[in-house]
């Protein structure tokens, strides 16, 4: 096992609750529609595979998205229904990374722009709630 997934491994993962992980999407200002379709497929996750697998799982995503929004229509669904967030963080993380979305999305270059900025936005700020909870 790598130092990085040790480290990762290594921490607290009873922090990683569905409560804990809402508050801090709410902290940190997500749009309350994506709040609500995201907590519904961790419940889902928790209901399926009991509250440890999901920590163990919310754990592992690390800069990945929920395989329920890895589809390019999937991603297109989240884009039209939160556009102005997800056009809003767009902007928000190539001032934090100094990179363009574009960069950022490299290995999603094959799927639309609204699907990759959509699952850019979605993958980075589920990590950023890993941190905050974690970090």
């Amino acid at each position: 096992m790598s130092l990085f997934h040790r480290f990762f491994h290594n921490k607290d993962l009873n922090k990683l609750t569905l409560e804990n992980i809402e508050h801090a999407m709410v902290q940190n200002e997500f749009d309350r529609g994506l709040i609500r379709e995201l907590i519904i497929v961790f419940k889902k996750r928790v209901n399926q595979d009991g509250d440890e697998r999901f920590r163990r799982w919310f754990s592992e995503l690390h800069y990945q998205l929920p395989k329920e929004f890895e589809s390019e229509a999937a991603a297109e669904q989240l884009y039209n229904m939160h556009s102005g967030w997800i056009e809003s963080e767009t902007k928000k993380l190539e001032r934090e990374t100094k990179l363009s979305w574009e960069e950022q999305t490299e290995d999603i270059k094959h799927l639309s722009v609204r699907a990759r900025k959509a699952q850019l936005v979605v993958r980075h700020r589920l990590t950023d709630i890993y941190w905050d909870l974690l970090g």
